[in-house]
């Protein structure tokens, strides 16, 4: 995890930052950085075995944003072997050679004309206000080359508007096209299956979210949604989809992702708990539906926390209501 700004004064994705990040906290980072150091010198040599209770414990608490990909990587190459025991085997195809002719032959790959236009409107759509993700970039044209291999790769899902976004986080963050793929497969159809194809069962962790809402502990959030006349579905179904980008500053989302990447889509309901039971003064505040909706586009309780306190907010929610999902 690190939120250090860029000595361009951006963020660690290169956003603007949306807060100011205090010395405290860049200092904590600074800690958190030589410890990861001391304990896992090797991290990018780790395999399977390394997912011991304490190294888990490490990841909950942060990952430095230089380790992130090869985190990422170990994470979901280990939840893919979990969810393909229980499962049938979902492949995780390698791209390499496909994105290859993307970027010399576009045209060899076997994409449909409506998938391949729906991909051509949405990266201009993605991230506009990045420096990267301007037409002509580099980091842009990638993003239309994982995307067209990804359908190339999967036909029957194609493309899903949300994946240009998932897709651009993951670039930004892994600075790697290959690595980009293999991780955009891994959420499609490992982590999030048949949440990005007709059969949207994006809707079964809604209802999941929706039971959670209805125990009493979370009785006060239910009552202050129901008096505003908002429906779960209204903000639930795009948090999920889109991995709460756009929801989150970078950090927050970085150390929101190092938790899904080791624990599965069950901790995107534990935040949507979490960032629901925080607000909830705020939603009470006048029951409309154009405030909730404000405020949960805003989310600005929590968007004071550091990332090491925001993740320790969603772990203390979701017990015993959120079932583990693999």
């Amino acid at each position: 995890m690190c939120a250090d700004t860029s000595p361009a004064g951006k963020d660690v994705l290169g956003f603007e930052p949306s807060r100011h990040i205090s010395g405290d906290v860049i200092a904590n980072l600074a800690r958190r950085r030589m410890r990861w150091h001391r304990k896992y010198p090797r991290i990018e040599d780790a395999q399977h075995k390394s997912f011991t209770r304490p190294f888990k414990r490490f990841i909950s608490k942060g990952v430095p944003h230089h380790l992130r990909p090869n985190v990422w990587r170990l994470s979901a190459s280990r939840f893919a072997q979990k969810y393909n025991r229980k499962h049938e085997d979902v492949p995780i195809l390698n791209g390499s050679a496909l994105l290859q002719q993307a970027r010399s032959n576009p045209h060899a790959l076997t994409i449909d004309e409506d998938t391949l236009m729906q991909i051509k409107m949405d990266m201009p759509r993605t991230f506009p206000e990045h420096a990267e993700f301007k037409e002509g970039a580099h980091i842009y044209e990638e993003l239309g080359h994982v995307l067209r291999v990804f359908a190339h790769l999967h036909p029957h899902i194609g493309y899903c508007q949300a994946m240009n976004f998932l897709a651009g986080v993951l670039l930004l963050t892994t600075r790697d096209a290959e690595a980009t793929l293999s991780l955009l497969q891994c959420i499609v159809l490992v982590y999030m299956p048949d949440r990005y194809t007709s059969e949207m069962k994006v809707q079964d962790d809604v209802k999941i979210l929706q039971r959670a809402l209805n125990t009493p502990r979370y009785a006060h959030v239910r009552s202050a949604l129901e008096d505003a006349g908002v429906d779960v579905t209204f903000f639930a179904v795009k948090w999920l989809l889109m991995l709460f980008v756009d929801a989150l500053p970078s950090d927050q989302l970085l150390v929101l992702w190092d938790l899904f990447f080791l624990w599965g889509r069950r901790v995107l309901l534990q935040a949507a708990l979490f960032l629901l039971h925080e607000h909830v003064e705020d939603l009470r505040a006048r029951p409309d539906v154009n405030h909730v909706m404000d405020v949960l586009k805003d989310l600005g309780r929590t968007r004071a926390l550091t990332p090491q306190a925001f993740a320790h907010g969603i772990t203390q929610h979701g017990g015993g209501v959120v079932p583990k999902l693999v």
